[in-house]
């Protein structure tokens, strides 16, 4: 009655370890196929970040040359303003009101542009952040796939440990079939 209870208990435990052992790579490919896509969507994030700092750059630079061009109309309009009330548009304070103009329109078009630099900067910087996380995400999808690896080794030597512990209890035991394998392994070596 030992002998089909020790085939059992044995092909039970092989069949335990081969199962854990499959699901232990199993779930670490899985794992490793996650943070792949995690990686993936940091890139493209990464992608729309640097994007966003062009076209933010380049928006600000627009509304900078329009700030610009509606404050040279303004400084004309002053001009024609100034010329059509008589005065000596080339002395005097007529020559200092525009200038005032001219320079505020310098530093609201500087201002302009820093202000896109400042967004654009913010969006390089997101950009370079999610570009780390994408090499974060790939280094942890290489340990995931290690860790699936070790833990189906693990279970693969688990099972072997438990297989050969029944076995010597077999051997022990007097277990006929057991003592046959055994003895056709000796006279094999």
């Amino acid at each position: 009655m030992a002998d089909p209870i020790s085939m059992i208990a044995i092909g039970a435990t092989v069949a335990g370890g081969a199962t854990s052992a499959f699901g232990q790579y199993a779930g670490g490919q899985a794992q490793a196929g996650m943070y792949q896509y995690q990686a993936g969507l940091a890139r493209m994030n990464a992608q729309i970040q640097r994007q966003n700092a062009v076209y933010a750059t380049q928006e600000y630079d627009a509304r900078a040359m329009q700030s610009g061009l509606k404050a040279r109309q303004e400084i004309g309009e002053t001009l024609t303003r100034q010329a059509a009330s008589g005065l000596d548009v080339n002395t005097g304070s007529a020559v200092g009101v525009r200038r005032s103009q001219q320079e505020l329109a310098t530093y609201d078009e500087a201002a302009i542009r820093s202000k896109g630099a400042r967004e654009a900067y913010g969006y390089r910087t997101q950009g370079l952040m999610d570009e780390q996380q994408a090499t974060l995400d790939q280094f942890a999808a290489k340990n995931a796939a290690f860790a699936g690896d070790i833990g189906a080794a693990s279970s693969i030597l688990g099972a072997m440990g438990s297989v050969s512990g029944k076995w010597m209890q077999g051997t022990q035991a007097g277990v006929p079939w057991i003592q046959k394998v055994n003895q056709w392994w000796s006279d094999m070596g």
